[in-house]
């Protein structure tokens, strides 16, 4: 008895719906079904197929095999010719020298003078010695030279 309810209940669903084919649907949900079922699926978009690089080409051997033969490269000794002479390039350092150089021999003067210097004027004195020192402790080394190095 049950049973007979349940259908007849569900049969006045169905025709109060418009009639839809499956019990508790309505016929909008059937509509939007399957348009949501594919735009949730992957779709295969088959790419043109590209152009070889020209660095092989497969080619039947002969045997009616395929094998891979490569191609020959172009010869650009021409191109080269201009690049394959040798040059020579001189490293100089003489301005890097010559700044070490000055900068001692400020550094010597200063010492001499503060010497010989005054109470008043020694500070000073200090102060500018103090400044080449550190400045030619900066410069005097290896990598300074190979940064301030002139090629020619």
């Amino acid at each position: 008895m049950i049973e007979n309810i349940l259908s007849v209940n569900s049969i006045d669903t169905t025709q109060k719906m418009g009639g839809v084919k499956s019990p508790g649907r309505s016929s909008e949900l059937d509509d939007k079904a399957p348009e949501k079922v594919s735009e949730n699926r992957d779709e295969y978009v088959p790419s043109k197929e590209k152009e070889p690089i020209g660095l092989y080409n497969i080619e039947p051997d002969e045997n009616g095999e395929p094998r891979i033969s490569f191609d020959k490269a172009e010869d650009k000794s021409d191109d080269n010719a201009d690049e394959s002479k040798e040059e020579t390039v001189t490293a100089n350092t003489d301005n890097v020298d010559l700044e070490i150089k000055n900068l001692r021999d400020k550094a010597q003067m200063l010492t001499q003078k503060l010497r010989s210097a005054d109470e008043s004027a020694a500070d000073d004195i200090r102060r500018e010695l103090e400044q080449v020192t550190a400045e030619l402790a900066q410069k005097d080394n290896d990598e300074y030279r190979r940064q301030h190095t002139v090629f020619t």
